[in-house]
């Protein structure tokens, strides 16, 4: 089957053009950007609800998860101009950002390196007002079976507390 390495295409009538796909984003696995696209495909339907409608800083690698990455988090020139740009107002600046929305958005952020969009915890509307809050566990010079018994502890005190709580990785 031949691969192609550039490829246009409409994904719920916005035109994507999907380009570099045989280029290695995590090599040691031997996954390439296409890969990574599939991927993000076929989680969209789980990952959307908890994307839509909130701002995004994007953490690009455009050379795979071993380059050299960066935080992005004012909307520019060379992404699809049907994106999703609002200007958000926080404690630090006023910005123009990139808001969750659908599947051709996520796909499209995928293509332009996006590994990971780091979306806020509250959204639009609500930004003064999060709907959920993170715990994050960092393992340093720690097993994972250490974290994993963190994140039970955790999880008890929590529900003592009467809120919900959901486990993550990342």
């Amino acid at each position: 089957a031949m691969m192609w390495n550039d490829v246009r295409i409409n994904i719920e009538g916005k035109s994507l053009h999907f380009t570099n796909l045989g280029k290695p984003y995590y090599p040691k696995d031997n996954i390439v950007k296409r890969d990574l696209i599939n991927y993000y495909e076929a989680v969209a339907p789980l990952l959307i609800p908890h994307w839509r409608d909130r701002p995004l800083s994007l953490r690009r690698y455009p050379d795979g998860i071993e380059g050299e990455g960066f935080f992005q988090k004012h909307a520019e020139k060379g992404f699809p101009e049907w994106m999703r740009v609002e200007m958000v107002v926080d404690d630090e600046s006023e910005r123009r950002m990139f808001i969750g929305e659908g599947r051709p958005d996520l796909l499209a952020l995928t293509n332009l390196g996006c590994i990971d969009q780091n979306p806020w915890m509250s959204r639009m509307g609500s930004l003064d007002n999060p709907d959920f809050m993170l715990i994050d566990l960092d393992p340093f010079e720690c097993s994972y079976d250490k974290i994993v018994e963190a994140a039970h502890l955790i999880r008890r005190k929590l529900e003592f507390l009467g809120l919900e709580s959901f486990p993550k990785t990342t």
